[in-house]
C-alpha cells in the first residue's frame, strides 16, 4: 500500500518521530483548507490517524496537549517551584538539582501521601521539569565573599565622579584611560567530560604538574591597546633562560617567595608600564585598578606623579563588577590557556612543566585570547561603564549582581510567597534577608569584675 494517505502506525515504526509543533502545523493545514495528501506530504513521519485524531480534538475544543502522560506534579506546583528557584537565585543562594528533588518530593508526598504506585521523584524528573521550562538551565554558579556581596551604589558613585573629575580637567581620552589587575595559575587538579569507550569501567587522565605558582600581570586601554604582560614565578633567582620561548614581544619576568605581586615589584612594573606606552599618548594617563595592600603606598604614588600616572582605585569588593580585564578579559584567556596546557602536554608526551613550559604556555595563550582579541577589553570598558564614562551602566552591573544575575524584567516573582498553604509557606519560603543593622554587642569589658546574669544585661545601657 504505496498511498501515503493510508499509511499505519506499524508501517511507520513505534518511535516518535515528529514533535508538537509539527502536529500543530499539520493541524492548523488542515483547518485552512489543505488537503490530507499534502499535508501527509509535508510530513510523512506523522502518522494519518494521529493527524486525524488532534483535528477532532480540536473540533470539539479540547486542548491540543503533548503526547505521553501529564506531569506528575500540576502546572501550579511546577510554577510555584519555577519562581521559587528565581527568588533563591535573587537572594544568592542558587538551587542545586538535590535540592530541587528534595522539594519537589516533600511537595509530592503533602500532596499524594507516600503509599502513591510512583513512590518518589528522581533524576529524570528533573530533566523532563527543565525541558517544561526551558528559561531554566544548569550551570556552574559563582562563589562570592560576603565582603563583595555587600558592596553598594555610595561606593561605586564616588568612584565614578573621580574619573569624571580626571576626564573633565584634563580632557583626557579612550587612549589615555587603562586598567590593570593580575591572575595566577597553577597547578589544578580537576575532573573534566571527556569521550570514553562506553561501557568502561574505569576511565582516568594524566594531570599537568607544574613546578610553581605564576601570577600574570596585564594591563590595557580603552582603544584595545594591550601592554606586555609580566610574569611573576616563586623563587629568589631568575633563570635567564626563562623568556626565551616566549612569543609576546616585550614581556617581563621577575620571581617573588610565592609567586604574588608585591610592593617593590609593583614599583618596577609602574616603568614597565610607563616605557610601553607609545609616544603618542598624551600624558598624563589614567591607570584604573584595585586598592590591594601591594598596590598602593607612599613609592608607589610618589613613582606614579613622577611617570604622570594618575592612579584611581576601584571601590572596595567591587573588582568583579568594574573592573574590565575581570569582567571580559581573564575568562577567554584562562579558558584558552587551559586547551593549550592540554595541547602541550599530548605534544611532548609529558605531565611535568617547568617555568619555562609554564611561561611558554601562557605567552601563547595570552597572544591568542588577549592580544589578538582586543575587542575583548574594549568592551570590557564599556560594560562597565568606564569608558565611555556612563553611570548607568555602572548601576545596572550592580542591580545585576544584587538579584543574582537575573534582569528585573525576565522574571518576576509571584505574589505565591505570602500564600499560607502548607507547600507554600513551609516547603517553597524564602530566607529571611539579613539584618545589616547594628547588633548588639556580645563582649564587655570585665574591668576585674564577677559578673552576675543581671549585671551582663545591663553593662551596655
Amino acid at each position: 500500500m504505496n498511498d501515503p494517505e493510508f499509511r499505519t502506525k506499524q508501517e511507520m515504526g513505534k518511535k516518535k518521530r515528529y514533535d508538537s509543533e509539527e502536529l500543530q502545523d499539520a493541524v492548523t493545514m488542515h483547518k485552512t483548507g489543505v488537503k490530507m495528501r499534502n499535508i501527509l506530504a509535508k510530513y510523512p513521519h506523522i502518522p494519518r490517524r494521529t493527524i486525524y485524531d488532534y483535528i477532532n480534538r480540536d473540533k470539539n475544543g479540547l486542548e491540543l496537549r503533548k503526547p505521553g502522560p501529564k506531569p506528575i506534579l500540576t502546572e501550579a506546583m511546577e510554577s510555584d517551584l519555577h519562581s521559587w528557584i528565581v527568588g533563591m537565585q535573587t537572594q544568592g543562594y542558587p538551587i542545586s538539582r538535590h535540592m530541587l528533588l528534595v522539594k519537589a518530593n516533600e511537595i509530592y508526598r503533602e500532596m499524594y501521601g507516600r503509599t502513591r504506585s510512583v513512590g518518589s521523584l528522581t533524576a529524570s524528573w528533573i530533566q523532563k521539569f527543565l525541558s517544561r521550562h526551558p528559561t531554566l538551565c544548569l550551570r556552574v554558579s559563582q562563589v562570592i565573599k560576603r565582603a563583595r556581596a555587600e558592596v553598594d551604589v555610595n561606593g561605586i558613585r564616588g568612584f565614578f565622579w573621580e574619573v569624571v573629575r580626571h576626564v573633565a580637567e584634563r580632557q583626557l581620552t579612550a587612549d589615555q584611560v587603562f586598567n590593570m589587575d593580575e591572575t595566577a595559575f597553577g597547578q589544578q587538579v580537576q575532573s573534566k567530560k571527556v569521550i570514553a569507550v562506553k561501557g568502561s569501567k574505569n576511565c582516568w587522565s594524566k594531570s599537568a604538574n607544574t613546578s610553581s605558582h605564576v601570577t600574570v600581570v596585564g594591563c590595557g586601554s580603552a582603544t584595545g591597546f594591550m601592554v606586555p604582560p609580566a610574569f611573576i614565578t616563586e623563587g629568589v633567582c631568575v633563570n635567564r633562560y626563562l623568556l626565551d620561548s616566549c612569543c609576546v614581544e616585550g614581556s617581563k619576568v621577575t620571581v617573588s617567595a610565592k609567586g604574588f605581586m608585591t610592593a617593590s615589584i609593583f614599583l618596577v612594573w609602574l616603568d614597565h608600564f610607563s616605557n610601553s606606552i607609545p609616544d603618542t599618548v598624551k600624558r598624563p594617563i589614567v591607570l584604573v585598578y584595585d586598592g590591594y595592600g601591594s598596590h598602593f603606598n607612599e613609592k608607589i604614588v610618589s613613582k606614579a606623579v613622577q611617570l604622570k600616572i594618575i592612579l584611581v582605585l576601584l571601590p572596595s569588593n567591587a573588582t568583579h563588577i568594574l573592573q574590565p580585564l575581570d569582567v571580559a578579559v581573564f575568562k577567554p584567556f584562562k579558558t584558552i590557556l587551559k586547551r593549550h596546557f592540554e595541547g602541550f602536554m599530548i605534544e611532548n608526551a609529558t605531565t611535568t612543566f617547568s617555568k619555562k613550559d609554564m611561561i611558554q604556555v601562557a605567552s601563547s595563550a595570552w597572544l591568542q585570547g588577549v592580544v589578538e582579541r582586543e575587542q575583548n577589553i574594549i568592551q570590557g570598558f564599556e560594560t562597565t561603564g568606564i569608558w565611555p564614562l556612563s553611570f548607568p551602566n555602572m548601576l545596572r552591573r550592580l542591580c545585576l549582581f544584587k538579584s543574582g544575575g537575573i534582569a528585573a524584567t525576565n522574571h518576576a516573582i509571584e505574589p505565591w510567597l505570602q500564600a499560607k498553604q502548607i507547600i507554600r509557606n513551609d516547603i517553597l519560603s524564602l530566607p529571611p534577608r539579613i539584618d545589616k543593622k547594628r547588633k548588639r554587642r556580645k563582649t564587655l569589658d570585665v574591668n576585674n569584675r564577677l559578673l552576675s546574669y543581671d549585671q551582663l544585661q545591663l553593662l551596655d545601657e
